[in-house]
């Protein structure tokens, strides 16, 4: 790591300052817009973020980037990544793992080639290139000045404000006490409240945030193993619990497999670890108990979702769709059908529910072993980085890469920013507290 001149602190604590300061006044922006009823222009979102790129250093520009994560879907992330990604290469020097470059690259030119099937924008295009490249810059860059820890904490801040943003929009039209009795699965306040706004709000897709809910949970664990600050056990319950009002089995499913790894990889011994899993058991039912009070028909619905004959929602339906229309083609098979629009080129009105074969649908089998390449790379520029990560830093990619086997992969573009944070928790120093697990 570079050395940094003593007189240079002062000059960098205050640009962090700012920094700090017009994130926050974002932040404000989009609650006033969303809860306020107040007319914001996203050219006023994107000014902010130009100023973030401008003013702050290389790590500042990706602190923006994991804020936006939790936020993106009620913000103008494509415009801002693009914007964010010209101004870092031109006052950074990025030193990239080079056949990463290569890999990235390729993916771009066969997105381009799809041009050729019809049903192609350029300004789509490009925008899909500003939050692919800048995300994945992140990752296959071999230097090691970033503020990992900082980024992380940016998305939970992130986390924070999209929920108060989500439950005051609620709460205009719903009292506490009718939230509570809803059976509606918690997230898309669009058609939850039936808005017909025009223009950019914050709302979900529930299994989305089901998602956002996972990777907040595990961050908050990974940062109290570090701190052990009591901030985090209680963001890590509410993040729980309003994981719960998704009624997403995919969160339910994932968010037990990762806790139950978080316990078993942190723990030395089996004794110690069959102990962990015990004292999970009595947590998980504590929450378990608190959720049956307070949210009594949600649990109720959660069941009733488990009770279903096609408890794949669809999935199972879909993938068939798909891949008997793949192999009638034997070039859709090899290089895809592109990213943009790939379900009416299908015949199809919903999209692929599994990431890899989304990925197999877009890009062909060309496509999915580039990407899984790229996976490999990234991994392996994460281990040369920090090669005394914990095995419980590598927990929130791998539920993050479960979790999209049953949606969406990079046409839902805010993944690739949830992917560009999991990265920088692998890259956490945890190391010092392990004497304590």
């Amino acid at each position: 790591m570079q050395k940094i001149k003593k007189e240079n602190i002062p000059i960098q604590q205050n640009m962090k300052r700012i920094t700090l300061i017009l994130i926050g006044l974002f932040s404000v922006l989009l609650l006033l817009r969303d809860l306020g009823g107040t007319g914001v222009p996203r050219i006023m979102f994107i000014a902010i973020s130009i100023a973030v790129c401008i003013i702050g250093k290389k790590s500042d520009i990706f602190c923006l980037m994991a804020f936006l994560a939790p936020v993106a879907e009620g913000t103008p992330y494509k415009y801002i990544a693009v914007i964010a990604l010209v101004i870092l290469l031109l006052k950074q020097k990025m030193r990239v793992h080079v056949k990463g470059l290569f890999l990235m690259i390729s993916i771009l030119l066969i997105e381009l080639l799809s041009a050729f099937r019809g049903s192609f924008s350029f300004a789509d295009y490009f925008r899909f290139t500003g939050v692919f490249f800048i995300t994945f810059l992140r990752m296959i860059d071999t230097d090691d000045q970033y503020d990992n820890l900082g980024m992380v904490k940016m998305y939970l801040f992130g986390y924070i404000v999209a929920m108060v943003d989500i439950f005051g929009q609620m709460q205009r039209q719903y009292s506490w006490a009718d939230f509570l009795k809803m059976k509606v699965r918690f997230g898309n306040t669009r058609q939850l409240l039936g808005s017909d706004t025009e223009g950019m709000l914050l709302s979900y897709n529930p299994n989305t945030l089901g998602t956002i809910c996972i990777l907040a949970a595990m961050f908050c664990l990974l940062l109290y193993h570090k701190e052990k600050r009591p901030r985090y056990p209680v963001l890590f319950v509410l993040a729980s619990l309003i994981g719960i009002t998704t009624q997403s089995r995919t969160f339910l499913i994932v968010y037990i497999l990762a806790i139950v790894l978080y316990i078993c990889l942190s723990c030395r011994s089996f004794s110690t670890a069959i102990k962990s899993l015990f004292g999970f058991a009595i947590g998980g039912t504590f929450i378990y108990i608190l959720a049956n009070r307070l949210l009594s028909n949600y649990i109720q619905s959660f069941s009733e979702r488990f009770a279903t004959d096609d408890i794949s929602g669809g999935r199972i339906e879909i993938m068939q769709y798909y891949f008997s229309k793949m192999f009638q083609h034997i070039d859709r098979l090899i290089i895809g059908v592109g990213l943009q629009n790939y379900q009416a080129k299908y015949g199809y009105n919903i999209s692929a529910h599994n990431a890899t074969q989304e990925v197999l649908i877009t890009w062909g089998i060309i496509g999915l072993i580039i990407v899984i390449v790229l996976f490999v790379i990234i991994i392996q520029n994460a281990k040369r980085l920090c090669p005394k990560a914990l095995l419980i830093q590598y927990i929130p990619i791998f539920a993050l890469l479960v979790a999209t086997q049953a949606g969406q992969g990079f046409s839902k573009m805010p993944n690739m920013f949830y992917f560009m944070v999991t990265y920088s928790a692998i890259m956490l120093q945890l190391e010092k507290q392990d004497s304590t697990s």
